[in-house]
């Protein structure tokens, strides 16, 4: 039985080993391959919102489930681009109405 592993993974070797690259790129450690940053955390919690629907997301629990450390300006264009502010500190994925 395998246990579910919070974070984005890479889409050819499925590691979760990143750098980040002027917010916006991220490139894995292990095969090298470059992707977008906001197209990876998308499909990510598009799926996370399929088990676990209505999920509100703190700060912390945003670091936890991309996997590494986002910078004040990654952090910002994340919760601009993809989530909707529910109170002062708390995130919830989508963009619609509730």
């Amino acid at each position: 039985m395998s246990l579910f592993r919070p974070g984005i993974r890479c889409l050819k070797c499925r590691s979760h080993d990143f750098t980040i690259f002027n917010s916006n790129l991220l490139q894995c450690n292990v095969c090298l391959s470059i992707d977008n940053m906001l197209h990876l955390a998308e499909d990510y919690f598009f799926c996370l919102e399929q088990v676990m629907p209505g999920a509100v997301y703190s700060r912390r629990d945003l670091f936890m489930h991309m996997g590494f450390e986002l910078n004040n300006y990654a952090y910002t264009r994340l919760t601009g681009a993809l989530f909707r502010k529910v109170s002062a500190r708390k995130y919830k994925f989508g963009s619609g109405p509730d």
